[in-house]
């Protein structure tokens, strides 16, 4: 019995072996000059597990404790750690999972160093947890199992791959969207024609919910560039819930194989940066459970909640897409429906701020990195991009309702770092780049002090919004595609 209590378990501690040493590299990573005192802290706690796991080889060398209390107690600590991990942390950091990690190799090598000598019934405390610990899995495993035989977007990981997420939020071919209907590659645009002779010059510009747009067609910015562009049809690919990594599937699939003349990519600067999760290779496997977006449990009923008290992230989109309904209040803003509830809505746009003021957001690189591949991707090509502003950087007012309820823990960010960002590694990198924010507070406030160029609590563009942005539009495709002789 010995020589198996001994082989089990050092299997199990072996695995706690390789998570904490992944763990304390992860650690070590970030804090690894002790620079403020959470720095000793994680340090030092790796520290300690490293050393409770060496007594645990000690003993398991010496005396082998028997494996199902060890086996029992891993398991237990494990899926704690990982609700633990996603109820609080909820976002994916590597150096944070490795921290999870280094507990959980404690755990382990503590259950071998505190383990009985000979092998006792679980009590009942142990049971109940080894009972919920189970239930959990099990659930979380369900709703993936689900996932993948019936796909829908209530049970849509957040980081899905490109390819999930684009079936999971297009339109279907055919649907109408403000008596417009969808064309067959599920964009809201006329059908896309194939190279030839005849076709002339083309101009594709991909996107996510601003190409799924809140107007009807014949207002939307695209629409509104192809008016004023003589012999240039400008295709407006895309639709709402995606981010870069999909406007690259999008390019390579959609847009690229109809050799189109020039592609621009319209950058929203609310959620673009969080969409674009800076993982590859096992920061993707563990962003997959760790990263609460992915973790259906909490998911799913967070998603049936908003859906049934109007929060959902695409309902203004589905609600509003009535084109005789539309007629009411398409051309006067004060007759706009809101999409969402103001206190839903401040959330979100406040969540947005957070993300495009913080100057050292993990997403920058890998956002960077997507503009490279899709420069890359479109060489030989004419390639821009057009900077979308939320709406918290066009309206004053709203700003400062967001500053108001700006978190004390936080110092207020810059309001258009973002963008000013995206800027300067636009010039840096030689991407031609549209900057929208200029021209939108350009506008004249109406007597209410505000602009009126978003969709009343919707954070998409009205008429007027499409309006500007179609021309600025038409202006810099017209520079672009003449830049292609010289």
């Amino acid at each position: 019995m010995r020589a198996s209590h001994r082989l089990a378990t050092a299997f199990c501690l072996a695995a706690a072996t390789a998570a904490g040493a992944f763990g304390i590299t992860a650690v070590w990573s970030k804090h690894g000059w002790l620079s403020t005192a959470w720095d000793a802290l994680a340090l030092g706690g790796a520290g300690l597990a490293a050393a409770v796991v060496a007594l645990a080889w000690r003993r398991l060398l010496r005396r082998p404790p028997p494996p199902g209390f060890v086996v029992r107690a891993g398991f237990v600590g494990g899926v704690g750690l990982w609700l633990a991990y996603v109820a609080v942390v909820g976002d994916y950091r590597r150096s944070r999972v490795g921290a999870a990690l280094v507990a959980w190799a404690a755990v382990v090598a503590a259950s071998i160093c505190w383990a009985p000598a000979t092998g006792r019934r679980p009590g009942r405390a142990m049971l109940g947890l080894l009972a919920l610990a189970l239930g959990a899995a099990a659930g979380e495993l369900s709703l993936r199992g689900l996932a993948w035989l019936v796909p829908g977007p209530l049970w849509a990981a957040r980081t899905a791959h490109s390819a999930q997420r684009l079936r999971l939020h297009a339109f279907q071919p055919g649907e109408l969207h403000y008596g417009f209907p969808v064309n067959a590659d599920g964009c809201f645009d006329a059908p896309f024609p194939p190279p030839s002779s005849q076709r002339g010059v083309v101009a594709a510009v991909v996107g996510d919910s601003f190409c799924a747009s809140v107007v009807p067609h014949e207002f939307h910015y695209t629409t509104v560039a192809e008016r004023e562009l003589e012999g240039v049809a400008v295709w407006n690919v895309g639709w709402a819930g995606l981010g870069p990594p999909e406007y690259r599937y999008l390019v390579e699939t959609i847009v690229l194989p109809r050799q189109v003349d020039a592609v621009v990519v319209a950058l929203f600067l609310g959620n673009d940066l969080p969409e674009t999760p800076p993982w590859t290779g096992v920061d993707r496997v563990l962003g997959d459970w760790f990263d609460r977006g992915n973790t259906l449990l909490f998911e799913v009923p967070r998603r049936v909640f908003r859906a049934w008290s109007g929060r959902g992230a695409d309902t203004g989109l589905k609600r509003l897409g009535d084109l005789a309904a539309a007629q009411a209040w398409l051309h006067d803003p004060q007759q706009e429906p809101a999409s969402f509830a103001e206190a839903a809505w401040l959330q979100i746009e406040g969540s947005r701020a957070l993300a495009a003021c913080d100057r050292s957001h993990p997403s920058l690189p890998a956002l960077r990195h997507e503009l490279r591949r899709l420069r890359d991707l479109c060489r030989g090509r004419r390639f821009g991009v057009v900077l979308i502003p939320d709406e918290f950087m066009v309206e004053d007012a709203l700003w400062q309702q967001i500053v108001t309820a700006w978190p004390a823990d936080r110092p207020v960010g810059e309001r258009w770092g973002l963008r000013d960002r995206l800027l300067q590694f636009c010039r840096e990198d030689g991407i031609a780049c549209l900057d929208l924010l200029p021209l939108l507070r350009a506008v004249a406030p109406l007597a209410d002090g505000d602009r009126h160029l978003y969709l009343r609590r919707d954070t998409h563009w009205n008429v007027r919004g499409n309006a500007i942005a179609g021309t600025a539009l038409a202006a810099f495709l017209r520079e672009l595609l003449a830049a292609r002789g010289r």
